[in-house]
């Protein structure tokens, strides 16, 4: 008596089984499921924090792939095996750049780079946080008076100098023998 109670539960149960795979298999899992983190936030919300997670996490450097190979501790082994995962990564289309980190010839080549450019990269910058210090360096514009010390009188206002800069002595009077 109990398997005829126990039989339409089971068939409801697999009938209902079979409906939810049904239901899967129909999803467009492209569509419907993501891996991007930014989705688990509300698009209506507008704080700044969020605005500079958002842009951060659309950055080159949020794209960014580490991967570490277990392979033998045979040297030459471990550098076939790296560089074949290397080809293998720059062969699909899913990745734009791929390098071994334990080969330092690019980080030499760029280290290169910028110690041969290093004052056209480094020149600007110090000279605009320096303006302040060093105003007529390249400034444009006149040096600005020294400053006046404290318990000192101040200085004494005298005639502005001429438009052309500082004021022209007369000619001497012609010789007369």
């Amino acid at each position: 008596m109990s398997l005829l109670r126990k039989t339409p539960a089971r068939l409801l149960l697999l009938a209902g089984l079979l409906a939810g795979a049904a239901w899967l298999a129909s999803l467009d899992f492209g569509e419907k499921f993501t891996s991007d983190i930014l989705e688990l936030i509300p698009p209506t919300e507008r704080s700044p924090e969020l605005a500079v997670v958002r842009s951060l996490a659309n950055e080159k450097q949020a794209r960014v792939a580490l991967f570490a190979l277990n392979a033998p501790s045979d040297d030459e082994t471990r550098a076939r095996a790296a560089r074949a995962f290397t080809a293998a990564l720059l062969a699909s289309d899913a990745f734009a750049e791929a390098e071994i980190l334990s080969d330092s010839t690019s980080r030499n080549d760029l280290a290169k780079q910028i110690f041969t450019q290093r004052l056209d990269l480094l020149l600007p910058g110090w000279l605009a946080k320096n303006e302040i210090a060093f105003p007529g360096a390249g400034g444009g514009g006149p040096p600005p008076p020294p400053p006046h010390t404290p318990g000192a009188p101040p200085p004494a206002p005298g005639p502005p100098p001429p438009p052309g800069g500082a004021p022209k002595k007369p000619p001497p009077p012609p010789n007369r023998h």
